[in-house]
């Protein structure tokens, strides 16, 4: 079971979808943060240990980098995580299963999902942002 936080852009449709797959799963609508912004969403998501999946591309690239620099910076080798960020591409077309279909696939293939970023599009699948 992975515990996923859903940005507001993000489907509701893929809650009961994820769910069904035995995940715990939540969203920024369902939190009450619909306008919340996005640092302090990702804020809320690595709080509860939550991953966050967007499909705000360049915002969360930007707040991945800034929260491994400054928490660094800030904590030494006490370094804040958060628990980790899918940035899902998708085309109007995609559809739910296709999505669910690819983040399955990812679960078990990666070790800890803590400071990380993984970015998928149907056409190329997953890849970590470094």
């Amino acid at each position: 079971m992975v515990r996923f936080y859903l940005d507001e852009n993000v489907s509701e449709k893929l809650i009961p979808a994820l769910r069904d797959q035995h995940h715990d799963v939540t969203s920024a609508i369902q939190s009450g943060q619909r306008t919340v912004s996005d640092a302090l969403l990702l804020l809320d998501a690595a709080r509860h240990g939550r991953i966050f999946i967007t499909h705000n591309d360049r915002d969360f690239k930007l707040l991945h980098e800034a929260w491994r620099a400054w928490s660094t910076e800030w904590n030494g080798e006490d370094a804040a995580r958060h628990a980790g960020i899918l940035i899902i591409r998708t085309s109007n077309q995609t559809v739910v299963p296709v999505i669910v279909d690819a983040i399955q696939r990812l679960l078990p293939t990666v070790d800890t999902f803590e400071n990380r970023l993984f970015r998928w599009n149907i056409r190329d699948d997953w890849h970590e942002v470094t």
